[in-house]
């Protein structure tokens, strides 16, 4: 009675064609690679962030960049399984004006700093911290470096801001890291500013003893001691806020700083490590870089920073390591600017940029798809009884004009790297161009996008500025 019966056939999928059987299996597994695909990449959170800012840190007193001594082995270990730029250019020369622009990556006719006693970041010009909040970061900024409570709007976008002058590299580290274990499974961005090796340097036993009768410790000078009442400022001398015990040696100053650097950097390998315990490491991309230099004898100027922007204050380290980027050991050529690091940290999390910055994507230099950039960096400074420098620089050029004397001093990078030959009377049509190019951005300065006044600060605010040589 069954025996024909459809119900008692084996079941057979019914392809009247071998070729369209094919292509079911070929679309079914490729449906299934989809769905895997798709749960896979749901599960891929977007990385951590981790900014490091070291004040007052010269590039080439780091040992990734070549400096004798062995003061960096953890960051050197980032630089070598990330990207290392041998030339990136701070956009002031002090705090007051390159923090702003680092956060907003503008320069200061957009970002609103006009003076160091009226520093508020331009409330319509958004911070990287505003962004990445609003994309659902955790945000914390936590620093030991005074001016940063002054500078009105850094703290904008940090659910957390902390800011404590009386601590040193070691205790602020740890109070970051109590901060990032708070956190959970949320994406965060920590910023974590160094004062060290900020003036005076007084690094902690051992690192004071670390490179004073070292082998680089040769050929010293002696020079001496400013007075009490100019604790900052002076050619030849060592400024009275950094003197310590009558010292007039310039290499046991250079040691100290140097000591300083060799105390931050065991702090980020302290961080290193517990990103490795909480298992951070592998999606977290950290950005190392300085917010100046400092000159240790250029141009006569000792242990002081702000003023003319030589290269001495203006060379900064920058260091990017992102385990997904697969780099090893990467080092960029190319000029570029501390004000890239906001574009490029939104490039790689595929946030869109403001429309206002002024900063490129490193991203396509660090993966190696484009060398293409801007070739000029415009910097602001201020100098002597509040005049100002406005510089141009580009791989091969610096020009700077001075408003203190009204003259411009145009520089050859590449065969005078201490800065100290003005060639602009023998290469003529150099600095025809770069002066009309200099003077259309001073213009653009000069005009007033945003001014506000701010509360001036009380006597313990400007006692305290003056004695870390910002006011």
């Amino acid at each position: 009675m069954w025996k024909n019966n459809v119900f008692n056939r084996p079941i057979k999928m019914q392809f009247t064609n071998k070729r369209k059987y094919k292509y079911f299996i070929f679309f079914m597994a490729i449906l299934l690679i989809a769905v895997i695909a798709l749960n896979f990449f749901k599960k891929i959170k977007r990385p951590n962030i981790i900014l490091i800012t070291i004040d007052a840190v010269r590039a080439d007193h780091l040992s990734c960049y070549g400096y004798g001594r062995f003061t960096t082995p953890n960051i050197d270990k980032l630089a070598a399984g990330g990207a290392l730029f041998l030339q990136a250019i701070a956009p002031s020369t002090d705090t007051y004006y390159s923090v702003p622009a680092i956060i907003t990556s503008t320069y200061s006719h957009y970002h609103g700093i006009k003076d160091k006693r009226n520093a508020l970041v331009n409330p319509l010009v958004p911070t990287f911290a505003e962004i990445l909040s609003k994309n659902n970061y955790c945000t914390g900024l936590f620093s030991n470096g005074y001016s940063f409570s002054h500078i009105k709007g850094v703290d904008r976008g940090f659910g957390t801001f902390v800011v404590n002058g009386n601590i040193a590299a070691d205790e602020l580290t740890n109070i970051s890291l109590k901060w990032l274990k708070s956190k959970g499974k949320r994406n965060f961005l920590l910023w974590i500013h160094y004062l060290e090796p900020h003036a005076p340097y007084t690094p902690p036993f051992p690192y004071g003893t670390l490179y004073i009768k070292d082998k680089f410790n040769t050929n010293d000078k002696n020079i001496s001691i400013g007075s009490s009442d100019k604790t900052w400022g002076g050619l030849k001398i060592i400024p009275y806020i950094v003197a310590q015990n009558n010292i007039t040696s310039v290499n046991y100053y250079i040691s100290q700083y140097d000591g300083e650097i060799k105390f931050v950097d065991e702090q980020i390998g302290v961080l290193l490590d517990k990103l490795k315990v909480l298992k951070l490491d592998k999606n977290t991309l950290i950005v190392i870089t300085a917010d100046h230099g400092e000159s240790l004898g250029e141009h006569n100027r000792y242990f002081q920073h702000g003023g003319m922007p030589f290269d001495a204050l203006l060379h900064v380290p920058l260091v990017f390591k992102y385990e997904p980027l697969a780099l090893k050991d990467k080092k960029i050529t190319r000029q570029v600017s501390s004000a890239d690091i906001f574009p490029t940290i939104l490039e790689i999390l595929k946030i869109k940029c403001p429309k206002a910055i002024y900063g490129k994507s490193l991203l396509g230099l660090i993966q190696g798809k484009t060398k293409n950039r801007d070739p000029y960096i415009f910097i602001k400074a201020q100098i002597i009884d509040h005049n100002l420098a406005y510089s141009l620089r580009t791989e091969k050029w610096k020009l700077i004009y001075s408003t203190k004397d009204k003259k411009y001093y145009l520089y050859d990078l590449k065969n005078d790297k201490d800065e100290l030959n003005d060639v602009k009377d023998i290469k003529k049509a150099e600095f025809k161009f770069l002066s009309k190019k200099l003077d259309e951005w001073r213009d653009r300065e000069e005009s007033v996008v945003f001014s506000v006044d701010t509360p001036s600060f009380d006597r313990d605010a400007i006692e305290k500025l003056k004695s870390l040589g910002y006011l």
